[in-house]
Parts: C-alpha cells; structure tokens; sequence
C-alpha cells in the first residue's frame, strides 16, 4: 500500500513538473548584484518550450510559476541595465511587468500599472508611446527601440516577445531553481524513498 501511495504521488509530482514545463521556462538568469550598484534581484528571459517567444499572459505564467513576475522597473538606472545586460539583438524583444487592465490607455497613463501591485511611478516611454495602435495595446516591451518603452497587444507585433522576469531572492545568492526542476527533483526522491522501503518490506 506504501509503494502503491509512493507511486501515485510520484506520477503526481512528475504530471505537474510536465505541466509547469509545458507552459515554457525561464533561460539566462543574472543578478544585478549590489557590489554594482543594483538591488541583489534576478533577472531571466521567459521562453516557450520551443524557444520562441510567448504573449503576456503566458510569459507572466511562467514568470509567476518560477517565484516571480514579469518585470518591475523602478529607476533610470535599473532600465539602463536591463537595456545594456539583455539588448534585443542577443535577448528579442521583451515584455515587461507594466500594462493597463481598462480605460483608455493611450490617453490616461494612469491606466497603467504593474503586474506585481507594486507603487513605482518609474516610466520610460519612447515619444508618442503609448499610442492607441491596434485599439488593445495594453502591454509593454522594453527594448523595441533603445528610446523607450513601447505598448504592444497582447500576443505581440510581428511575432511574439519573450518575457524578462524578475525574482528578488528569499535569502542567500543561488541562481533561482524553475518550478519544474524542483518538481523533478522531488519526485527522484519520493522514487527513492519508495525503493527502499520495498526493500524493508518482507
């Protein structure tokens, strides 16, 4: 009966490590360490699990599955480093936390707001952003043109972003562990507990 429970749960762990993998995975984590002047937070690039890019919802997700968000930016100098440590010509170009939920979003900046709830006012919109566009471009992308910001729709322009995901760290500086490996991981050791007590049993 203990096998039995063991192996359920172990398909269990497995299902939901696929399921988190389906949705996509983050890729290139790097720390804005305080030792240059940033905040300790990691920074990764959310992809798809075929290495393309994914709509906002999507790339929240996974942001979100990994203990994080999409990002928030809170001053010049955190946008500068983000534009200089992931430039569109080696990252795509990449959603941000920032979006407007209702209301005219072209016109009343107010209707912006960040995924996470957080209060910064920091914005860095390019000249004439955001516009109305295709009449949902309720989504921002940081790296479009090194001006500034731009509002996408949901499911991008000209193919689908990726997202930059944030992760503030909950002590000490590993590299974040994805959601599906740590359900992986879980898994292997239920596999193993399970082996050695069928081996106990007479």
């Amino acid at each position: 009966m203990r096998i039995r429970s063991l192996s359920l749960g172990l398909l269990l762990v497995l299902a939901l490590a696929g399921s988190q993998a389906d949705a996509g995975s983050i890729t290139t984590w790097t720390q804005w360490d305080s030792g240059s002047g940033g905040n300790d937070h990691w920074y990764g690039i959310a992809r798809s699990d075929t290495g393309g890019g994914l709509n906002w919802t999507d790339a929240e997700a996974v942001a979100t599955s990994n203990n994080g968000h999409l990002v928030t930016i809170d001053d010049l100098n955190e946008n500068n480093w983000l534009m200089s440590t992931f430039p569109q010509s080696t990252s795509g170009i990449l959603w941000i936390g920032l979006y407007a939920p209702t209301g005219n979003y072209w016109t009343d900046l107010s209707t912006w707001e960040w995924v996470d709830g957080s209060s910064s006012t920091y914005r860095k919109w390019r000249t004439l952003q955001p516009d109305y566009g295709n009449g949902n471009d309720r989504y921002t992308v940081l790296n479009f043109s090194p001006d500034g910001w731009d509002n996408y729709p949901h499911d991008g322009w000209q193919g689908a972003p990726f997202g930059l995901v944030e992760r503030v760290p909950g002590g000490g500086s590993a590299v974040p562990l994805p959601a599906s490996s740590a359900l992986a991981l879980v898994g292997l050791a239920l596999l193993a507990i399970g082996r050695v007590r069928r081996r106990r049993m007479p």
